[in-house]
């Protein structure tokens, strides 16, 4: 089984053992590439969907950019909702975890967020600038951002 709406997203895990795909119909479906088989289900709610997500490169867990204009994560050992950013006065555009995987990047069109993530989801900072025409954004291992 697989998605009923277009699909959104598709990225590999960091080990490569996972794939997963994000769609309109509201899901996020991970697959075990070596049993060839559908492992989770992860719902947004109706009418919500991701448009994009990334793999956490340290930790177990997963961030969705939701249609509700917030990020999500889910703790991928659970697959239980663990946190969410407040939904954004923008769509947020793209989402890049810290290369040591305790903070997250999401990109607005008029501004950058840091967000701290552990204990909780937590604001740590924001840079005021355009970022209407971001599709993608990454972090380096030497901490530069690419977007």
């Amino acid at each position: 089984t697989g998605h009923t709406k277009e699909v959104t997203c598709v990225r590999f895990s960091p080990d490569g053992k996972w794939v997963a795909s994000s769609s309109k119909d509201g899901q996020i479906l991970l697959w075990d590439l070596v049993a060839g088989k559908l492992v989770q289900t992860l719902k947004l709610g109706n009418p919500f969907y991701a448009t994009s997500f990334e793999f956490n490169p340290v930790e177990f867990s997963l961030a969705a950019i939701s249609s509700a204009r917030s990020v999500r994560l889910w703790d991928l050992d659970s697959f239980e909702l663990i946190g969410s950013t407040p939904a954004d006065s923008n769509q947020v555009k793209a989402i890049a975890f810290s290369s040591l995987g305790s903070a997250i990047c999401s990109a607005g069109k008029d501004s950058l967020k840091i967000w701290q993530l552990e204990p909780t989801i937590k604001l740590k900072d924001t840079l005021e600038m355009s970022w209407d025409k971001i599709s993608d954004l990454k972090i380096a291992n030497n901490s530069q951002l690419v977007g």
